[in-house]
C-alpha cells in the first residue's frame, strides 16, 4: 500500500510513502494523521490519498513510521478546501495542512481531549456549611463565599486563579457531602442566562430572512452604518441555523473584540461559544477545536486562522468587519481569510455574510455586479443618531506646533464636551512619544542599525524602538555624534498626546490605548471596559480603538493626522483612510446623545476627503471605484506579488528578475497559441521594496498583473516547479502573495 502525505516544506505535492499492511495495527485513512521519517526526523503529516501503486521506484520509497488516528479528521470536503488553498495561494499543500492543525495535534495528541472537574456548591452546603464551619477557618470560610457566588459548576483553573490552599478545604466540603464533582467540557465556563432578549427591527429581520431564505450556497454584503446593530443581524441567523442543527463559524479581525463578543452570543444564545486566537494557550486552541470537529459546540468565534477549523455540521459562514486588514495573513502562508472564507461556503454550499460599515471596494464591487446579495442596514439601532461630522482646517494655524498636533479650537471643542458629561475620544494612529528623535545641535537622528527607517522614541521607558523589526534600546543621554544633550522629539505619538491632555485637563482621567498599553493577556479587555463604563473621561488610542468597540457615552471623536493616507505610493491609501475615518467616527453619538466628529486636515478642499465628510462613504467609494477602472487596478484586474529579500541586494534583484523574463516569454507564448492577446500580463518590476532595507536584509518586489485571473495563475504555477529550483534561491527569502492587500 503507497500513501500519499502532506508533511510541512517547501513541497507542491504530497510525497509517497509506503505502508506494510499488519493485522494488529490500523489501517491509514485519508484524512488522518501519521508519523513519517523524513531525513533525519521524524514529521507528522495528513494522508492525502492512498493507492496500490507508485510512479516511484517502491524499493527507495520509505515507510510509514505510525498511524495516528484510525479515524479522519479532515473530511473529504475539508480537504477539498485546504487542496484549493493551496493551489491557489501557491503555498505547499503540507504547509497549509499545518495551518489547519493546532499545536498539539501537529505534535501527534490525541484528538480527543478530556473533561477537566469542576464543583458546585449543593444544597445541603449552602443550609449547613456555614453554621458547621469554625470562624477561624479562614480558607474554608473564602472557598464557601466563592462557591456562593458561583451557582454553577467552576473549574479547578478557575478556582485557582481567584483562591491559594483551597485543595484541603474542597476535599473536606466534598467529604460532609457539600459540593458535588461533576466533569465539565474542556471550553470555558458557561452560565444560562435565562433573560435573552431577541428582538430584531424591521431592517435586522429582513436581512436574516434573505439569507436563511435559500439553501444552498449565497454570498452576501451586509453593509450597516456603524450602531445599526449589525451584531444582532448576525446572531438572528445564527439562532436559526441552530435551531436547524447545524454549526457557524463567525471570524472577527482583532483579539481585543473577541472576550465582549462571546459574552454577547453566549447571552443572545443561551449556549456556550468556543473561541479561536492567537492568544489562547495550546490546550486552550484544542480544546475549541475538538468541541467543533466533533459538534459539541455549535459556534466558534475566532480570528482568521478559525477560518481552517474542520466542521462536523457546518451551516452558515460569517465575516465581521469584511474590509479589515488584519484578515489578510502578511507572511508565510499568505491567504485572505475573506476570499478564502467565500470559497469555503461555496465547496460546503451554506451562505456566507460579509458585514462592514465600510465594505472593501472589491467586496462593495461584487454586491454591485450582484455577485453578491446587497443588504442594507441604514439606521442606527435604538434610536440613535448619525454623528455630526466636519473637517476642521488648521492650515497656518501656529496653535497645532505649539501644543503637540491639537489646536485651541479642537481644545475648546473637548472643554465643552467634558463640561457635558460626554465622553471623548482622540484618535491618533501612531504609538510612541515621538516618530523621530533628533539633535538640536547637528541634526543627528536616531535611525534603526538595521532598517531605511527612524526609530520611535518612547519616553515612558526612556527608549528607542524600531516598530518595523522590533530592535530597540536606551535612548543616549548625549547625541553620538557631536556630544550635545540637546535632543528634539520631532512628530507626535499618543504618548505625547496623552503629556499634554493630562496638562491641559488634570481633573479628567485619561485612558491611552495602544499597543504599548494593552501588551499583556487580558489587558485590552479591561482597558476596553473602563472606556465603555465610563470610567476615563477622555480616551487616546490608535485604530485598535476603531473596530466594533461600544463606547455609549463618547460625544466627541476627533481624528488628529489622517493627511497622510491621502498621499501614498500604496494605491490603496485614500480607502483605508476613508474606512478608519469612518469606523473611528462611529463610536460617537452611539446612545442618547448626539455625536460630533472633527477632522483637524491641512487638506480641506481634497475631493475624495470632502465626498467623504459630504456625501458619506458610499459616494466616496463610487468615485474611488470609477478612479479603479480608469487606472486599470484592482477589483478590475488581479494581481499577484512576488517578494525577494536578501543580505546580498544583487541576489533578490536577479532572483525576480529571472522570474519576470520567464513569465514573459511564457505569457508570450500563451497568448499566441490561445490568442489571448486581449488579456495581456504586465509585470512591474523588479523593483525595490518602499522600505528598501528592513532587518538587515534589501527587499525588492515584482509586480504582476492581468484582467484574466485564471490565466495569472496558470502562467505563474506553470514556473512554480522552476523557481524552487533556481540556483539563488538558497540565498534568498522569497514569497507570493496572491491579491497582494499592501504594496510595502
Amino acid at each position: 500500500m503507497f500513501i500519499q502525505v502532506a508533511v510541512p516544506g517547501p513541497f507542491l505535492t504530497p510525497l509517497d510513502y509506503q505502508y506494510v499492511y499488519d493485522d494488529k495495527q490500523i489501517l491509514p485513512v485519508v484524512g488522518g494523521r501519521v508519523w513519517v521519517p523524513f531525513r533525519n526526523r521524524k514529521l507528522i503529516g495528513i494522508v492525502m490519498s492512498i493507492k496500490e501503486t507508485t510512479e516511484l521506484d517502491a524499493k527507495k520509497i520509505r515507510a510509514v513510521t505510525e498511524i495516528v488516528d484510525g479515524e479522519p479528521i479532515f473530511s473529504e470536503r475539508d480537504l477539498q478546501f485546504l487542496q484549493w488553498a493551496a493551489h491557489y495561494y501557491h503555498e505547499p499543500i503540507g504547509n497549509v495542512m499545518q495551518t489547519a492543525l493546532p499545536k498539539r495535534l501537529k505534535e501527534g495528541e490525541s484528538v480527543v481531549l478530556d473533561g477537566v472537574t469542576a464543583w458546585q456548591l449543593n444544597d445541603s452546603g449552602r443550609a449547613e456549611a456555614t453554621d458547621k464551619i469554625r470562624s477561624n477557618a479562614i480558607q474554608q470560610l473564602n472557598l464557601l463565599e466563592f462557591l456562593k457566588s458561583h451557582p454553577y459548576p467552576v473549574t479547578e483553573s478557575t478556582i485557582a486563579t481567584c483562591l491559594s490552599g483551597w485543595r484541603v478545604p474542597m476535599k473536606r466540603f466534598h467529604e460532609m457531602g457539600w459540593v458535588d464533582k461533576t466533569e465539565k467540557n474542556c471550553l470555558h465556563a458557561w452560565q444560562r442566562n435565562e433573560e435573552v432578549n431577541h428582538a430584531l427591527n424591521e431592517q435586522q429581520q429582513a436581512a436574516v430572512d434573505m439569507v436563511l431564505q435559500n439553501e444552498g450556497f449565497n454570498a452576501f454584503l451586509l453593509e450597516g452604518v456603524t450602531g445599526s446593530g449589525k451584531t444582532e443581524t448576525y446572531l438572528g441567523m445564527i439562532e436559526e441555523v441552530i435551531a436547524q442543527g447545524k454549526q457557524v463559524l463567525v471570524l472577527v479581525p482583532e483579539i481585543g473584540l473577541t472576550p465582549q463578543t462571546v459574552d454577547r452570543f453566549e447571552r443572545f444564545l443561551n449556549q456556550p461559544v468556543a473561541v479561536m486566537h492567537s492568544d489562547l494557550t495550546d490546550k486552550e486552541r484544542h480544546c475549541a477545536w475538538y468541541m467543533v470537529q466533533s459538534n459539541q459546540v455549535k459556534v466558534l468565534l475566532g480570528t482568521r486562522s478559525a477560518l481552517f477549523t474542520p466542521f462536523a455540521n457546518l451551516g452558515l459562514c460569517i465575516l465581521d468587519e469584511e474590509h479589515d486588514l488584519s484578515f489578510k495573513q502578511q507572511d508565510n502562508f499568505r491567504y485572505s481569510a475573506r476570499d478564502a472564507l467565500v470559497r469555503r461556503a461555496q465547496l460546503e454550499k451554506v451562505p456566507v455574510v460579509l458585514g462592514s460599515a465600510t465594505p472593501s471596494l472589491e467586496t462593495l464591487h461584487n454586491a454591485l455586479s450582484q455577485r453578491y446579495g446587497y443588504l442594507k442596514l441604514t439606521e442606527r439601532a435604538g434610536g440613535a443618531s448619525m454623528p455630526d461630522m466636519r473637517l476642521l482646517d488648521v492650515r497656518g494655524d501656529r496653535s497645532v506646533q505649539q501644543h503637540e498636533g491639537v489646536s485651541l479650537v479642537l481644545r475648546e471643542m473637548i472643554t465643552n464636551h467634558l463640561e457635558q458629561q460626554g465622553q471623548v475620544l482622540l484618535f491618533l494612529n501612531r504609538r510612541g512619544f515621538a516618530p523621530v528623535l533628533m539633535c538640536h545641535s547637528c541634526g543627528w537622528q536616531a535611525a534603526c542599525p538595521s532598517c531605511d527607517a527612524n526609530m520611535t522614541y518612547h519616553h515612558q521607558f526612556r527608549e528607542l524602538r524600531c516598530h518595523h523589526c522590533g530592535y530597540q534600546q536606551k535612548a543616549p543621554p548625549a547625541c553620538p555624534n557631536c556630544g550635545e544633550q540637546d535632543f528634539v522629539d520631532v512628530g507626535q505619538g499618543t504618548e505625547k498626546l496623552e503629556t499634554i491632555i493630562q496638562s491641559w485637563f488634570p481633573k479628567h482621567k485619561t485612558l491611552r490605548i495602544d499597543r504599548d498599553t494593552t501588551r499583556n493577556k487580558g489587558q485590552m479587555e479591561k482597558v476596553t471596559q473602563i472606556a465603555r463604563e465610563g470610567h476615563a473621561d477622555i480616551l487616546i488610542g490608535t485604530q485598535m480603538l476603531a473596530k466594533g468597540h461600544h463606547f455609549p457615552k463618547v460625544t466627541l471623536v476627533a481624528l488628529l493626522d489622517i493627511d497622510q493616507g491621502l498621499f501614498s505610493c500604496d494605491f490603496r491609501a485614500a480607502e483605508r483612510m476613508a474606512q478608519l475615518v469612518v469606523q473611528v467616527a462611529g463610536r460617537a453619538g452611539r446612545a442618547e446623545k448626539q455625536g460630533e466628529v472633527v477632522i483637524q486636515t491641512h487638506h480641506p478642499d481634497h475631493p475624495l476627503l470632502r465626498t467623504l465628510v459630504e456625501q458619506g462613504y458610499d459616494a466616496f467609494a463610487s468615485e474611488a471605484l470609477a478612479e479603479r477602472k480608469v487606472a486599470d487596478l484592482p477589483p478590475y484586474t488581479y494581481q499577484i506579488m512576488l517578494r525577494a529579500e536578501s543580505i546580498d541586494p544583487q541576489s533578490a534583484w536577479q532572483f525576480l528578475l529571472d522570474i519576470e523574463s520567464a513569465l514573459q516569454l511564457k505569457a508570450v507564448d500563451q497568448a499566441k497559441s490561445a490568442r489571448q492577446g486581449d488579456a495581456p500580463l504586465d509585470a512591474f518590476g523588479p523593483v525595490a521594496a518602499p522600505m528598501l532595507r528592513r532587518q538587515g536584509r534589501f527587499r525588492y518586489q515584482l509586480l504582476l498583473q492581468c484582467s484574466h485571473r485564471g490565466l495569472l495563475h496558470h502562467w505563474l504555477g506553470s514556473l512554480e516547479s522552476n523557481i524552487y529550483a533556481h540556483p539563488l534561491v538558497n540565498k534568498v527569502r522569497w514569497s507570493i502573495d496572491v491579491d497582494p492587500q499592501e504594496m510595502a
